[in-house]
């Protein structure tokens, strides 16, 4: 990832949550759920592995985000989606909200005990 930290202090809090896909025993894709309110989360440093994008891999780590985040009581998400992959999110349910931004913020309500 371009300009991406791993010394940066906001991957150890405690309430910013790591989170690694695995596929055949080998990390494939990332993301990072940050819990900013009672019931509200960011999801942060979405990334499949190039070789492997477009195979289904960013739908199932986005599932994955969303069940852990309703297991942490979340029903709430938020992201700022690369331009790029709106249609991406759109296509998972989200719903753009500032279209009009370099990276538009994406939402997307979770009920309580849904399963998708």
């Amino acid at each position: 990832m371009d300009g991406y930290d791993e010394r940066h202090p906001d991957d150890r809090l405690a309430s910013n949550h790591p989170l690694l896909l695995m596929h055949e025993g080998t990390p494939v894709g990332t993301a990072r759920l940050d819990v900013t309110g009672p019931r509200l989360g960011v999801v942060r440093l979405v990334a499949i592995e190039a070789n492997l994008q477009r195979r289904g891999l960013g739908r199932l780590l986005m599932q994955e985000v969303e069940s852990y985040a309703r297991r942490v009581g979340l029903e709430q998400l938020e992201v700022n989606a690369a331009k790029e992959a709106e249609g991406f999110y759109q296509s998972l349910g989200w719903v753009a909200v500032r279209s009009d931004r370099e990276n538009p913020l994406m939402t997307k309500s979770l009920s309580p005990g849904e399963i998708q």
